[in-house]
């Protein structure tokens, strides 16, 4: 996660009305709550020209990193005229403004920049909604606050999308970074190297399960016409609100892939963070498996938890944890005492869940999730 101060991300309020709405009206919600009178939209150029790519970033409290990520950005291996760049500030209560249009205003280029600024703190569900409205592209491609793309990023998904012309939606995932020469986070670097069968099996062309990952939002890209079609993503979800879109991108029929490009997340977390994260991860992973059957897989029992723990440290030879990983340095009893620690979190987070209400029988969620 951000290094410096982050992001508020507070627990699903159970009567939160996005939850009872049909999916179809998140963006028409952030349309209606954020007109143009409540929004400070700012271009830093006017293009007469409509970009194939609309580059998305939400912001919140990101002034540390913000102009590393849009270095990166700025740098790609496009033409200028092809892709535009829409920052999207989360009502954050640091410099993030400033240090945004201080990079405008000392990067003159023809690549089209906007920044707006949402009031208040809305979440990055919104915040991304926010930026779906604005953007002219045809493709949409999301990225972090705190993440450096490779040069080809943009370039890699106009080709993806060549080559398989019926898809909607190729992404990747994150590695670890740091600045300086310094050894990433252990917390970071496990988080990373558990994700790792899902990246492998994607590596592999597995079809698609009934879920997909397909990378995150900090390294995806989509149609326009995909993510206006299924709605956009659920304020109700501070976390995993991509897996929620992506579950109603399956149930529409929509081929997404996986590419195996990483973004690098600039990130040095905290005991307290990793707990947090998972925390949150089981919880919101618990409630969208109750919104969509489908995904029932994600909600994490006791059960699961111990068959998991077991799965993963049967697996501890392959990810030799004993040696030096990404500049950290593993003792056996460390690794396998963090895969404990890591289920046992997202076993609490799912049981937090329970006092949710909303309707999870089959014919209200049909409902739900209807087009």
């Amino acid at each position: 996660m951000r290094t410096g101060k982050k992001r508020e991300r507070h627990a699903v309020n159970p009567a939160h009305p996005s939850l009872q709405k049909r999916i179809s009206d998140f963006l028409q919600d952030a349309t209606n709550t954020f007109s143009h009178t409540t929004l400070q939209k700012r271009n830093a150029t006017h293009p007469a020209n409509t970009p194939l790519f609309s580059v998305i970033i939400p912001t919140y409290n990101g002034e540390h990193h913000i102009t590393k990520t849009l270095d990166s950005v700025w740098q790609q291996a496009l033409h200028d005229a092809t892709y535009e760049v829409i920052v999207v500030n989360d009502g954050s209560d640091d410099r993030t403004e400033s240090a945004v249009m201080h990079y405008f205003t000392n990067h003159p280029t023809p690549i089209p920049m906007t920044l707006i600024t949402i009031p208040h703190n809305a979440g990055p569900a919104v915040a991304r909604n926010i930026g779906i409205l604005s953007a002219r592209g045809t493709y949409l491609a999301f990225t972090d606050d705190d993440c450096i793309v490779p040069k080809n990023w943009l370039a890699n998904f106009y080709e993806t999308f060549r080559r398989h012309p019926a898809i909607q939606g190729v992404g990747g995932w994150k590695r670890p970074y740091t600045e300086h020469g310094r050894a990433a986070s252990r917390y970071d670097v496990f988080i990373f190297l558990s994700r790792w069968p899902y990246m492998r099996n994607e590596a592999m062309g597995h079809a698609l399960t009934q879920f997909n990952n397909c990378g995150d939002t900090a390294n995806v890209c989509y149609t326009k016409h995909a993510v206006r079609t299924v709605g956009g993503f659920n304020p109700a979800f501070r976390y995993l609100e991509d897996w929620e879109m992506k579950m109603r991108m399956h149930k529409a029929a929509y081929p997404l892939l996986y590419q195996p490009l990483m973004v690098d997340h600039i990130s040095d977390s905290s005991l307290i963070q990793f707990a947090r994260h998972h925390l949150m991860h089981g919880r919101e992973a618990a409630l969208i498996s109750r919104l969509h059957p489908l995904a029932a897989s994600l909600h994490i029992t006791f059960q699961k938890a111990l068959a998991r723990c077991k799965s993963d440290i049967d697996r501890m030879p392959h990810n030799t944890p004993s040696k030096t990983l990404m500049g950290t340095v593993w003792r056996p009893h460390e690794y396998v005492a963090l895969i404990y620690m890591k289920y046992f979190l997202l076993f609490l987070g799912a049981l937090s869940a329970v006092a949710v209400r909303f309707p999870t029988g089959p014919s209200e969620t049909d409902n739900i999730v209807s087009l």
